[in-house]
């Protein structure tokens, strides 16, 4: 259900707003990039599990020549851990009017995240299943009340 919820999340291109700008601050984490737009009361972050290859990061701190435009959703907005301020994550990015990197491929970079995840979470499940299974096999072999006997 998870993951139904996370593909569902994903805006299509009709929702998204563009802004644009010429890169006024930027703060890199190990799994986001947060930055500010010149002129642009909002702040964006890209996350990197939309750009395992850091190609929109790459664009964005490299538009020097030319004001960068972003797209993001105007409905989702978080919080930074070491950042004060509402933060838009950003799914498309543009610099001189070229896109880097199409919304699909993006879309398909937070699809395997997210089913990486899924895997990832199915095999803790089953772990957990499996250790559960294995300590009420031992209760019932070894009643607590009994334990007092046993050499």
């Amino acid at each position: 259900m998870l993951f139904a919820v996370l593909e569902w999340r994903f805006p299509a291109a009709a929702q998204l707003e563009t802004a644009s700008g010429r890169i006024e601050w930027e703060r890199s984490t190990i799994d986001s990039y947060y930055f500010g737009l010149q002129g642009e009361e909002r702040m964006f972050v890209l996350y990197r599990k939309g750009d395992p290859e850091q190609k929109l990061q790459a664009a964005l701190h490299d538009a020097v020549a030319y004001p960068a435009r972003v797209s993001f959703d105007p409905r989702q907005r978080g919080g930074a851990a070491l950042l004060s301020g509402q933060f838009y994550p950003v799914y498309m990015v543009s610099v001189g009017g070229k896109p880097v990197l199409p919304l699909e491929t993006v879309r398909s970079y937070y699809r395997h995240d997210n089913l990486v995840a899924l895997g990832l979470g199915l095999l803790f499940m089953l772990a957990g299943g499996w250790r559960t299974y294995q300590c009420a096999t031992a209760i019932r072999r070894y009643p607590l009340d009994q334990l007092d006997q046993l050499e």
